[in-house]
């Protein structure tokens, strides 16, 4: 525990003391003196608020869908951490997990052919010497074409209802560039593109976020709900899945052959129709329906995402 101060007025906003904090501005009565170690140990406790908010926050978040926002908009809201903090929180913690002890490279050799067709996706097939982009139906092998003006000449040729759309173009344009540029090593292309990908994720997330709310003020919009009830309901649920993929990447570390990933989806979708049927307090069957919705409208969100980040990594490349 650091030192206090020494001065009998607060440093911030020259109020007289009355104790260890001020009772106008609220501010520790700290020295503006500090070692790095202290400077290290003041960005934990924002981070992560080693009072154990953070962490008595995490078993009503696992065990009790809903819960938390519940209790929120009832006033309860010292006892626990904060929800944009605690959104914020969990997120660090997932992706310092999966940038620092993930084998992202194995993962990507097993998935990289694997992309939902919902998605937008780059896939090599490092036997057949080919790499593929994909937008939805639309699928390309940019290794057919010798060069981007061949590309543009197999397009003109086409009637204008079957042409490519302008980011398609733009992705099959990159591809045939990067490809000529690393002709031999299509794979690792790949590998290098969904890896730029996921550097983009974390943004990709926070930016649909406030649109799931919006999907959830639209579904409840005869409720009078405010959308920052729908947001703080997202921030816990988006938290909720982040500690779920942390659990799931240290579980992979200490068993990896074991299949995690094939559990977790079951286990979003019944934790996330349960905290709807608890906050939003409908009856089961008006729920299911907009749970369904929800589903729908979050799987339009996730790949206007992963088509953003893609293009993303790909200009960045």
């Amino acid at each position: 525990m650091r030192k206090l101060s020494e001065s009998p007025v607060c440093l911030n906003c020259a109020s007289q003391l009355q104790g260890a904090y001020c009772h106008v501005c609220g501010q520790q009565n700290l020295p503006p003196e500090e070692t790095m170690g202290e400077l290290l140990h003041e960005l934990w406790d924002s981070l992560l608020n080693v009072n154990g908010k953070f962490f008595s926050s995490l078993l009503p978040l696992l065990t009790r869908p809903g819960f938390l926002t519940r209790e929120y908009f009832l006033g309860r809201r010292a006892r626990y951490y904060n929800p944009l903090r605690l959104y914020l929180s969990s997120s660090f913690i997932y992706f310092l997990l999966f940038f620092s002890i993930s084998d992202i490279g194995s993962e990507l050799n097993a998935n990289v052919n694997n992309t939902p067709e919902s998605e937008a996706a780059a896939s090599a097939d490092s036997t057949s010497n080919k790499l593929h982009i994909q937008f939805g139906d639309e699928n390309v092998d940019v290794t057919s074409f010798a060069s981007i003006a061949a590309y543009d000449s197999t397009q003109a040729l086409l009637p204008e209802s079957e042409r490519h759309n302008l980011l398609m173009r733009y992705m099959v344009r990159k591809g045939i560039r990067l490809y000529i540029e690393q002709k031999e090593q299509p794979a690792e292309l790949a590998r290098k593109l969904i890896g730029g990908f996921l550097q983009t994720l974390p943004n990709v997330i926070f930016f649909i976020l406030p649109f799931f709310a919006l999907i959830l003020k639209g579904l409840y919009f005869r409720r009078h709900y405010y959308y920052i009830q729908h947001l703080v309901f997202s921030l816990h649920a988006f938290s909720f899945f982040f500690v779920l993929f942390s659990l799931r990447v240290v579980l992979k570390e200490i068993a990896p052959d074991a299949n995690w990933l094939a559990v977790l989806p079951a286990i979003l979708m019944g934790y996330t129709y349960l905290a709807m049927k608890h906050f939003y307090g409908q009856s089961w069957m008006k729920t299911a329906a907009k749970y369904f919705l929800l589903l729908m409208g979050f799987a339009i969100l996730l790949g206007t995402g992963v088509i953003a980040g893609l293009a993303l990594a790909l200009i960045q490349m």
